[in-house]
């Protein structure tokens, strides 16, 4: 996780996590860049814009993460970022098809990522 400590908001009842903001992204730089420094990951896969901030910086993270899985490998100087959607923004979805399309544009990242190495 990019940030360790997520807020939340109540929605019709349900506990649903806020956008972590940029105060909350560099907090847990520090603690993110330990975690490469000590797995040494040939890849990363962003699950979300969080966490494609966190990885590629707050101008590129929103635009990396909504941009199709076949284009959006980043090489920076600690190895390969690939970004995606949050698994949660599959389950969310209501609409049958665009599940179905969100569920594919997942997996077609993941299995960019497994192609990476």
């Amino acid at each position: 996780h990019a940030v360790k400590h997520l807020a939340w908001q109540e929605r019709r009842g349900r506990r649903l996590p806020s956008t972590a903001d940029r105060r909350s992204l560099e907090h847990c730089a520090g603690w993110l860049q330990r975690e490469r420094a000590l797995v040494e990951p040939a890849v990363i896969v962003a699950l979300g814009p969080t966490a494609a901030r966190a990885l590629l910086g707050h101008e590129a993270g929103g635009a990396a993460a909504a941009k199709p899985p076949s284009t959006n490998a980043h090489e920076t100087p600690a190895g390969t970022v690939i970004a995606t959607l949050d698994p949660a923004q599959v389950l969310r979805e209501a609409d049958p098809a665009a599940r179905r399309a969100a569920q594919s544009t997942l997996v077609a990242a993941l299995r960019l990522a497994g192609g990476a190495r």
